[in-house]
């Protein structure tokens, strides 16, 4: 917008008609599911809170947070083909990064594998292994 805000939009079907999705989600970085019913996106952080990964499982409604706790940098997410699990960065177990892969249960977190836990990461630190996220 002319303040420099970076929103999200969305076409449906053949039309050209563009929206702002629910009207005042800010992102980054959208990525559909292969089926077009949900997107994950990172979003801006609030209060000092760094950027977050959030879904909007519909073009009406607004965005949750996915799956990470206040003040847990994570971006860069990308859906498996089959729409089960979605990889990404995040700064929950490592400040330098850790790329890893949550498994999907009803669009809530079932698992998590840190994919570069103790392979020296980015920045020569690995992260934590596989969690179950509650």
């Amino acid at each position: 917008d002319s303040a420099g805000a970076t929103y999200l939009y969305r076409t449906t079907g053949g039309t050209t008609r563009v929206r702002r999705v629910a009207g005042t989600v800010r992102g980054t970085g959208p990525q559909a599911r292969h089926d077009g019913g949900a997107l994950l996106f990172t979003a801006p952080g609030e209060g000092g809170d760094p950027p977050f990964l959030a879904l909007l499982a519909s073009p009406t409604t607004q965005p949750t947070r996915f799956g990470t706790p206040d003040g847990v940098y994570e971006r860069e997410a990308r859906w498996s083909p089959d729409g089960t699990r979605v990889a990404f960065t995040s700064h929950r177990d490592d400040a330098y990064g850790d790329i890893v892969v949550e498994n999907l249960a009803a669009a809530s977190l079932v698992t998590r594998m840190n994919l570069t836990a103790g392979n020296g990461g980015a920045g020569g630190h690995g992260g934590s292994g596989t969690s179950t996220s509650a």
